[in-house]
């Protein structure tokens, strides 16, 4: 351990010694470090997101809003059916799609639990897991909101 610590002191005393050679080993990590800062970023925004609504209820328009409400998500509430969700996803026009059941509003009311779905991308992984997140706090938001009025709460089904 000792020859170790004398061989890395003499280098390092070699490189620090000539100014090349102190820029070439200093300033790309620098530069890397404030370009990499400022550019790479994991937040999401203006994401392409469909909605599916075959309840068509006010508990429905209501949990559409909360997404709607969001800086990340941008809705296209042009989805007709299960196809045409399945064809924006594949030619990328959405990335996340929200499928409401024809069964929420009821579920709501007779205090079961109401199960949404939330499909994604996952050709970017990344990305899908913070849109499923972002996702999760928006239900679980609605759910905080409702849930003392109705006992029933909102899950998210997926599948696999």
């Amino acid at each position: 351990m000792f020859r170790f610590l004398a061989l890395l002191k003499k280098e390092l005393l070699q490189i620090f010694k000539n100014p090349k050679t102190r820029f070439i080993a200093l300033a790309p990590p620098v530069v890397a470090l404030f370009l990499l800062g400022y550019a790479a970023t994991t937040d999401l925004k203006d994401v392409p997101f469909g909605i599916l609504d075959q309840s068509h209820s006010l508990e429905s328009r209501s949990l559409i809003d909360k997404f709607g409400a969001s800086p990340i998500f941008i809705l296209h509430q042009d989805i007709q059916n299960e196809n045409d969700m399945g064809n924006k996803l594949a030619s990328r026009e959405i990335k996340a799609a929200l499928v409401i059941p024809q069964s929420f509003s009821r579920d709501i009311a007779l205090s079961q639990p109401a199960n949404v779905q939330i499909i994604v991308d996952g050709r970017n992984t990344s990305s899908a897991g913070a849109i499923l997140n972002d996702s999760n706090a928006i239900i679980q938001s609605y759910n905080a909101q409702i849930y003392p009025q109705t006992g029933a709460k909102i899950q998210i089904s997926s599948r696999g």
